[in-house]
C-alpha cells in the first residue's frame, strides 16, 4: 500500500507540484524599470545605434536541460573520489562553498579579482586533502570533466542563431560576457557544443578577466579590450543585479531579459531533481539515462549488448582509466585475449576524453594463459604437484603424462624413468619423491624464463604502480605470478587487478597473492554479494561476446610477441562475431560519453548493472537462452572447440548434474531454463546466505 502510494506521488503529484512551483517563481520576478524584454528578437528592435552587443550566455542564451549545478557539482567530486580518495571527493564537493569564499575574499582584499578560477579552487582543495598526485594536473582534468558534463546538458535557447546571424549581417560586433569559474577554452566547448561559437567576434569570461559582471569591474575592462566607447555597446542578460544595473554603471547600455516560461520550467527541473526519490524511481531514472530499462526479456544478442554487456564493458573501461590515475599508474594492461576489447574501449575513450587519464598513460596488451602463467610457479620438484589439478582442467581429461605434455607443450624427453607413462596418483607421488623430474624441471625452466622474458619486456616487473584489467575471475594469473614478484624485488612497484565478474575461488586467491599485488572484486558480478552468488557460479555464457574471435588460444612467443593459433571460427561466423563486437565497442563508448551529463555516480550505476546482471545470468528466460545458445561458444584450452554452452539436466541426479556442469563450464543456469528446471534458479538464487562483506562500496576505496 506504502509503496504503491509513493509510487503514484512521484508519477502524478511530484510533477504537478514543481511545475506549479517553477510557474510561481517566475510570477515572481520584477521586471528591470528601464523597460524588460521577453522575447530575443526583441533586440533587434532595441539596437539604438549600438556597434557591438553583448550577451549573458548561462539562462540567457543558453539553457540548462541536463544536471542542475548541485548534480554536476556532484558528478564532479564523485570523480574526484574515483581518482584521490574519499578524502578528495568531500574536499571537492566542499570546496564550492568555503573555499572559494575565502579565495574570493582574499582577492578582493588584494584588489586582483573577485572570481578564482575553478581550476585554482580545485588545485588548493586536494593540495589540503592530501592529494598523493599532481594536483595541478588533477585539477585540470576535473576541470575538463565538468566541463565535458555541461556541455551535454546545455543547449542554445531558440532562435538564438538566427539572432546572433541577423546581427552580424548588419555589420554589428557581437560579443560574449558571461560570469563563470571556468576559463575561455572551457565556456568555447560548451558554446561548441550548442552549435554557437562561431557566431561570437569575441568571447570574454570572469575566470580569465578576474572581475565578474556584479562586481562592475568587468565591462571597463571589457570596453578597453575592444576600443569602443561604452555608450555604443548594448548589454543583454537575465539577471537586473548583474547585467542591467552595473553595465549601466560603466556607461553601457542594457537590456533585461525576463523569459518566465524558461524560468519556470528550469525551476520545475531543479525542484523535481532535488527530491529524494525512491531507490525504485532512483533506479528507475537511472535506467532511463543511460538508456538501459528495457523491459521484458533480451531474446536477441543485439538487446543483450545494448542493455548489458555494451554498458558493462564501458563501465570497466572508465574504471580502469580512473583507477589507473588514482595509482599514478603508467601503464594500463588489458589481458589477451579476453579483456582486449577493454583495451580499445579505453583507447577510443582517451581520444574522445583525454582528462580520464594522466598524460602519458600507456595501454598495453599482456598475452598470458593458465598454462603459460603456470610456469611461474614451478621452480623446483616440490612444486611440480601444482601442475595436477591445473592439467586436468586445460587439457579436460585425467591427470597422467599425455595430458601434462599437451596441457604445457612439453617434448617427449622430458618425461624418465618413473614418471614415463604414469597417470594420477603414482605421477603425483613421483613429482612427492622428486625421482626423475630434472629433465621435466628444466623443460618447464625454458618456457618460464620465455614468460619471464616477455612479462619484464611488457615493463610489469618495473619499480611503478601498474594496472591490469580482465574479464574474471578469479585472480589465477596474480597468484601465478607472485614467485616471480618474490624473485625481482622492485621497490615503488604495485599491480592493481580489476576484474568485470568474480566467482567462489576468488577469497581464496587474495590471500595467495604477492604483497604488491591487490585483485578487485568483480565490478557487474561479485561473488560476494547475496543477490549475485547464484549468478557467479559460472561465466561461460559471456565469452562469445568478449573473446577475440579473430584469434584461437595462446601458444607462446617468438622474439618477445604472442603467438595465437589459428581463430577456431569459419568465415561466417567470424564475420558475425566481429560485427557483434564493434557494436559492443561503439554502446561501451556511448556509454562512456553518456557518463559525463547523465546522473549518478559510477558506483550506482555498477549497482544498477549488478542488479541486472544478477537477474540474467542467474534467472535467465527461455528467449534468453536461446540468444545465447546461438553463438559461438568456445571451450578447452589445448584445442579450442565450439560447442552448445547449455545441456539437457536429468532432474533425477540434479546435484550431481550441478557440480559436474560446474566443473565443466557448462551454463548451469541456462540448462536449467532449457531444461524445464528454470524455478530452481529462482531457489538458488534467493538462498539466505549472508554477504562475505557488508558494504560492497568499500571495492571503490
Amino acid at each position: 500500500m506504502i509503496e504503491s502510494f509513493i509510487a503514484f506521488f512521484e508519477a502524478r503529484i511530484l510533477p504537478w507540484e514543481t511545475a506549479r512551483r517553477g510557474r510561481r517563481h517566475a510570477a515572481g520576478l520584477t521586471p528591470d524599470d528601464g523597460g524588460a524584454i521577453t522575447t530575443l528578437a526583441a533586440v533587434a528592435e532595441r539596437l539604438g545605434g549600438a556597434k557591438v552587443v553583448s550577451f549573458d550566455l548561462f539562462d540567457t542564451l543558453l539553457l540548462r536541460r541536463g544536471l542542475s549545478p548541485e548534480a554536476t557539482h556532484r558528478k564532479t567530486a564523485g570523480m574526484a573520489r574515483l581518482i584521490g580518495g574519499a578524502a578528495a571527493g568531500e574536499a571537492i564537493f566542499a570546496a564550492r562553498h568555503q573555499l572559494s569564499g575565502l579565495m574570493k575574499a582574499r582577492m578582493i582584499a588584494e584588489g586582483s579579482g573577485d572570481e578564482p578560477p575553478l581550476i585554482s579552487i580545485f588545485r588548493e582543495a586536494l593540495t589540503g586533502a592530501g592529494f598523493r598526485g599532481d594536483a595541478a594536473a588533477a585539477a585540470a582534468r576535473l576541470v575538463a570533466f565538468e566541463a565535458e558534463s555541461e556541455a551535454q546538458g546545455i543547449v542554445a535557447a531558440p532562435g538564438v542563431a538566427k539572432l546572433l546571424r541577423g546581427l552580424r549581417a548588419n555589420r554589428l560586433k557581437v560579443i560574449a560576457v558571461t560570469d563563470m569559474y571556468f576559463h575561455r577554452p572551457e565556456i568555447e566547448l560548451i558554446l561548441t557544443r550548442a552549435g554557437l561559437r562561431d557566431l561570437f567576434d569575441e568571447v570574454f569570461v570572469s575566470a580569465d578577466l578576474g572581475w565578474t559582471k556584479r562586481g562592475g569591474k568587468i565591462f571597463p575592462l571589457v570596453a578597453g579590450r575592444l576600443g569602443v566607447a561604452p555608450e555604443d555597446i548594448l548589454h543583454v542578460g537575465d539577471r537586473p543585479d548583474s547585467d542591467v544595473a552595473p553595465a549601466r554603471a560603466a556607461g553601457w547600455r542594457a537590456l533585461h531579459y525576463l523569459d518566465r516560461a524558461g524560468v519556470a520550467d528550469t525551476t520545475a527541473a531543479h525542484l523535481a531533481e532535488s527530491y529524494v526519490p525512491s531507490p525504485g524511481l532512483r533506479r528507475r531514472r537511472l535506467a532511463a539515462a543511460y538508456d538501459i530499462a528495457a523491459d521484458g526479456p533480451l531474446g536477441a544478442p543485439e538487446r543483450i549488448v545494448d542493455q548489458l554487456v555494451g554498458p558493462a564493458v564501458g563501465l570497466l573501461a572508465l574504471r580502469a582509466l580512473t583507477f589507473a590515475q588514482r595509482r599514478g599508474a603508467a601503464r594500463l594492461y588489458h589481458l589477451t585475449r579476453d579483456a582486449s576489447i577493454i583495451g580499445e574501449i579505453a583507447e577510443a575513450a582517451l581520444a574522445r576524453h583525454p582528462h580520464l587519464a594522466e598524460d602519458g598513460l600507456r595501454i598495453v596488451e599482456l598475452a598470458i594463459n593458465r598454462a603459460l602463467g603456470a610456469r611461474l610457479q614451478v621452480r623446483r620438484a616440490a612444486d611440480l604437484w601444482r601442475l595436477g589439478p591445473l592439467t586436468s582442467y586445460i587439457a579436460k581429461e585425467p591427470f597422467s603424462v599425455a595430458a601434462l605434455a599437451r596441457a604445457f607443450d612439453l617434448p617427449e624427453s622430458a618425461f624418465t624413468g618413473r614418471l614415463r607413462g604414469a597417470s594420477g596418483p603414482e605421477l603425483q607421488q613421483a613429482f612427492r619423491d622428486g625421482v626423475d623430474t630434472e629433465p621435466l624441471l628444466q623443460a618447464l625452466d625454458a618456457g618460464r624464463n620465455v614468460v619471464e622474458t616477455y612479462l619484464e619486456a611488457q615493463g610489469l616487473l618495473a619499480a611503478a604502480p601498474s594496472v591490469a584489467v580482465d574479464i574474471g575471475y578469479s585472480g589465477t594469473f596474480a597468484v601465478q605470478l607472485a614467485p616471480l614478484l618474490f624473485d625481482r624485488p622492485a621497490p615503488g612497484r604495485s599491480i592493481d587487478f580489476l576484474f568485470l565478474m568474480t566467482s567462489r575461488y576468488f577469497n581464496g586467491n587474495t590471500r595467495r597473492v604477492h604483497p604488491e599485488t591487490r585483485i578487485h572484486p568483480g565490478l557487474v558480478l561479485d561473488h560476494r554479494r547475496r543477490s549475485s552468488r547464484w549468478a557467479t557460479w559460472n561465466f561461460s555464457w559471456i565469452e562469445p561476446f568478449l573473446v577475440d574471435p579473430e584469434r584461437g588460444r595462446l601458444l607462446g612467443y617468438e622474439a618477445g610477441e604472442p603467438v595465437f593459433a589459428p581463430s577456431p571460427h569459419d568465415d561466417a561466423t567470424r564475420a558475425a562475431l566481429l560485427k557483434l563486437r564493434a557494436r559492443i565497442r561503439a554502446r561501451a563508448l556511448r556509454f562512456i560519453d553518456d557518463f559525463h551529463g547523465a546522473p549518478g555516480d559510477l558506483e550506482e550505476v555498477a549497482a544498477l548493472l549488478q542488479r541486472r546482471f544478477s537477474r540474467f545470468a542467474g534467472r535467465p528466460r527461455r528467449a534468453e537462452m536461446r540468444a545465447l545458445r546461438a553463438l559461438a561458444h568456445q571451450t578447452g584450452q589445448v584445442e579450442i572447440a565450439l560447442r552448445d554452452p547449455t545441456r539437457r539436466v536429468n532432474p533425477l541426479r540434479l546435484l550431481s548434474e550441478l557440480q559436474d556442469m560446474k566443473m565443466s563450464d557448462n551454463w548451469t543456469q541456462g540448462s536449467l531454463t532449457r531444461s524445464g528446471l528454470g524455478f530452481v534458479n529462482a531457489v538458488m538464487a534467493d538462498r539466505p546466505e549472508r554477504d562475505r562483506r557488508a558494504d560492497t562500496r568499500a571495492m571503490w576505496d
